[in-house]
């Protein structure tokens, strides 16, 4: 069974998660319901008690929430969180403010204006929390894609040619184009460590791999290891007929148009290890952005990415794009070859 990558089925909620949403969102109403009940009332002390409670309970009771129940859940959750330790504070300070004036009361709507004006910011504000972080993670990946391509034209200015995808060594032994980027990454330190006269996973290699490189990996990317500790790469070379690299053979800067030719492209749905000679096949796979895969943390497209809408690309002239997941195949597909193949 196919699942659409980057998440698998719509999630369905149990009973039990569906219990623990509505007792906390009753705690979470229970300061503001506290509140209209004192304003009915002479203020006592035993209020400031209570509120004070709240505060400081709330957080150790959401967190051990959180922690229970599925990933999806954990927005709503932290963003209710916020909106109770906000309410429970200005119960207090309300609460504080009726005992330092003798008890003298507080109208309702006083109370109810406050809370109105209250949940309306909270409501404005939590919304732009996990889209500004996702905005700093994608530009962070955009930067990591311009740091990759100005590697590589560091590695031609030394070499006077274009990297390919594997370099293989007098024993045959194949290493990626990440490995060999390492120095032009300021990941000189790594690219030592690494030894190529034996493969990416052996014993020794797999100890470079358990190590984080700079600039491979996207910060969106939920799936950041292998079971054996290995970080997966997120940036990977298109490989085959017409495009702008090839999986053995150099290749010379003036011969390939720089403008609009993908040269690296986001490829998370792969999980390919960073020091795998591994890359995305354009004859092999479709291509396509974030197409279906076989698990929720895989696609088979082309270019995979946890960024909403579609993945990042780089070009040859060191621009960076975002590729829509509903581009057209044949539009993508020009954008990967070089003018010369078109």
């Amino acid at each position: 069974m196919e699942y659409p990558y980057p998440y698998s089925q719509p999630p369905v909620m149990s009973w039990w998660s569906i219990s623990l949403h509505a007792l906390l969102l009753g705690l979470a109403l229970l300061p503001i319901v506290g509140l209209f009940r004192q304003a009915r009332r002479p203020v006592r002390t035993s209020d400031a008690w209570l509120w004070t409670g709240c505060l400081f309970c709330f957080p150790v009771l959401f967190l051990v929430a959180i922690q229970a129940v599925a990933e999806h859940s954990r927005p709503f959750l932290i963003g209710l969180l916020i909106f109770s330790e906000i309410v429970a504070a200005v119960a207090v300070l309300i609460t504080a403010f009726r005992l330092w004036r003798q008890g003298n009361a507080v109208s309702a709507a006083t109370v109810l204006g406050g809370l109105i004006g209250l949940t309306l910011l909270v409501a404005m504000l939590l919304p732009a929390v996990p889209s500004a972080r996702e905005a700093a993670r994608r530009m962070q990946c955009s930067n990591n894609l311009k740091q990759i391509i100005l590697g590589i034209h560091n590695y031609r200015d030394e070499h006077h040619f274009l990297p390919s995808a594997v370099s293989t060594s007098t024993n045959e032994v194949e290493t990626s184009w990440r490995v060999f980027l390492l120095p032009y990454l300021e990941s000189t330190s790594l690219f030592e460590q690494y030894d190529q006269t034996q493969a990416w996973d052996a014993d020794a290699n797999s100890r470079v791999s358990r190590q984080k490189p700079m600039n491979l990996t996207c910060p969106s990317n939920p799936i950041e290891k292998d079971d054996l500790g290995r970080y997966y790469t997120a940036y990977a070379m298109p490989l085959g007929p017409h495009t702008a690299f090839s999986k053995s053979e150099t290749r010379s800067l003036p011969d390939l148009a720089t403008e609009a030719t993908i040269a690296i492209v986001e490829a998370c749905g792969r999980n390919i290890v960073w020091t795998n000679p591994d890359d995305v096949n354009v004859s092999v796979l479709p291509v396509g952005v974030n197409r279906p895969g076989l698990a929720k943390t895989m696609s088979e497209g082309v270019l995979s990415s946890t960024h909403p809408g579609g993945a990042m690309a780089a070009n040859l002239d060191g621009s960076v794009q975002f590729i829509p997941k509903g581009i057209d195949q044949e539009v993508l597909r020009q954008l990967l070859s070089p003018y010369e193949a078109r």
